[in-house]
């Protein structure tokens, strides 16, 4: 027996996860972003807050999703440097009109305090611990 499986995506459902950093600068890797997103891809803007993060290239380009840094929300649900900073990395994102996802989130203490933290913020993703393909192919269930 033979099972044709049909799959039904449309663009807006796929995107690409762009990590910024200075071959993003070239007048070729903007217009091959903007392309991208007139195509109807979303993108996003990966591991904000590291490296080479630069805001009006984010506010230009008109990124869907802000995705913020696991280093900053290692110590998040103690007070640390991620307690200050997500803050106010989910209000850029508020401001431009991007949803933010938080990553690194492991606990719920940590989802808590992301939750709490102002407006949108419930749009931050939970995301469970980083797995094995061979464990989640296995046994699904987080």
């Amino acid at each position: 027996m033979i099972f044709i499986y049909r799959f039904i995506w449309s663009r807006s459902s796929c995107g690409f996860e762009i990590t910024e950093d200075e071959q993003l600068d070239t007048a070729e890797a903007r217009d091959c972003l903007e392309w991208i997103k007139h195509q109807g891809f979303a993108l996003s803007v990966d591991d904000f807050g590291t490296g080479y993060s630069n805001l009006p290239k984010v506010r230009d380009l008109d990124y869907n999703t802000l995705k913020i840094d696991r280093s900053f929300a290692l110590d998040i649900d103690a007070g640390g440097l991620g307690a200050a900073l997500i803050p106010l990395m989910i209000r850029i994102a508020n401001e431009l009109g991007m949803d933010v996802v938080a990553e690194g989130i492991e606990t719920n203490t940590q989802a808590t305090v992301v939750w709490d933290m102002g407006p949108n913020s419930n749009r931050a993703g939970l995301l469970c611990r980083h797995r094995n393909w061979n464990a989640v192919y296995s046994n699904p269930s987080p």
